[in-house]
C-alpha cells in the first residue's frame, strides 16, 4: 500500500458508496496529499473494506488518471 501514500486519496463523505469507509475513517483522514507519509494499514488493523475503500478514493496521477480500482486491479 505504499503506492495508495505516494498517490494520495480523497473520500467524498457525500458518496454513498463511502458509507462503510467513513464509519472507520477519521475525518482527518478523508482528504490525504500525494506524497504523504502514511502508516501502512495492513499492519495497523485495518480491515480489507478499509483498504478497498482507499484504494477507490486514489486520486489521478500526474496524467489525470486513476490507477487502480477498489480491489487494486489496473489495466495496462
Amino acid at each position: 500500500l505504499g503506492w495508495l501514500a505516494k498517490a494520495g486519496w480523497t473520500v467524498n463523505p457525500d458518496d454513498p458508496a463511502n458509507a462503510k469507509l467513513l464509519e472507520t475513517l477519521p475525518e482527518h483522514l478523508y482528504d490525504v496529499p500525494p506524497e504523504s507519509l502514511t502508516a501502512t494499514p495492513v499492519f495497523d488493523g485495518a480491515t480489507n473494506d478499509e483498504i478497498a475503500g482507499l484504494l477507490a478514493n486514489s486520486k489521478p496521477n500526474r496524467d489525470g488518471d486513476v490507477m487502480v480500482d477498489g480491489d487494486g486491479k489496473t489495466v495496462l
